[in-house]
């Protein structure tokens, strides 16, 4: 399996189990869903925690997200993740390219 590493801010907060996977000549995949676990604390700075505030009230939060591989790691920045409110995402989740 490969260790799915979220942070928020610089600081690593989640880890997850993605499928293994291999790219193809698009090199383009679709990961299906991760559910991160753990208990980190993340300590913001107080500009920082303007911007928690605002990306909590317009419904996303911009995460990194690291894919330890055998091969060299993916790393995709300013991952938009949807809030999940009641059952529901909002907005939609779009495609992001990873690095």
């Amino acid at each position: 399996m490969t260790t799915a590493i979220s942070s928020y801010k610089k600081q690593e907060f989640g880890w997850g189990t993605v499928e293994p996977f291999v790219l193809g000549s698009m090199n383009t995949i679709t990961l299906k869903p991760v559910k991160f676990e753990g208990h980190s604390v993340i300590k913001l700075e107080p500009e920082q925690v303007v911007e928690y505030k605002t990306e909590t009230q317009l419904g996303f939060y911009n995460l990194s997200l690291e894919l330890e591989t055998t091969s060299p790691s993916l790393h995709c920045h300013d991952l938009l993740v949807p809030l999940i409110s009641k059952g529901e995402i909002t907005p939609p989740f779009n495609v992001t390219q990873c690095f």
